[in-house]
């Protein structure tokens, strides 16, 4: 195979990775009963349910504030009832999580590559790997900032 097909290849072969991945935890996985929720939970009802009394405000709230603007846009076409609620607050907090995360890939792929050690190849390798290695999947799923 030519290096031009070569990646293009390797870059489906990611992004499909990296979709499939999403599908699955989000079919799988219910983030709010993920490790930790309990405890940061009071920050996404400060954006969500407007619960100012509930919040110390101790720890900076961008992250959390990031997840509610992905739970009003999910909210709005889903007519959420008090029974769906957990899970879309479980996409919400998944799809930003990959969102993050996926910037976090291009990041890396552009540190590499103005480095010049790695070729492009190389490098869509390296984020493959990357994206599946456990503990990167398990943060896609959880909510922690």
């Amino acid at each position: 195979m030519s290096a031009s097909v070569n990646k293009k290849l390797l870059i489906l072969i990611l992004v499909l990775q990296n979709l499939f991945y999403l599908l699955i935890t989000l079919i799988n996985f219910n983030s709010l009963r993920g490790t930790d929720y309990d405890k940061y939970g009071n920050y996404l009802d400060y954006f969500i349910k407007n619960r100012v009394d509930q919040i110390g405000l101790e720890s900076g709230v961008s992250y959390y504030w990031f997840v509610s603007i992905f739970f009003d846009f999910f909210k709005s076409p889903l007519r959420y009832s008090n029974d769906s609620l957990e899970y879309v607050l479980t996409a919400s907090i998944q799809t930003a999580n990959f969102l993050l995360f996926s910037i976090g890939l291009a990041g890396v792929f552009f540190l590499l590559k103005k480095m010049t050690i790695y070729s492009s190849t190389e490098i869509y390798f390296l984020l493959i790997i990357l994206s599946i290695f456990p503990p990167l999947l398990g943060a896609r799923a959880i909510l922690k900032p």
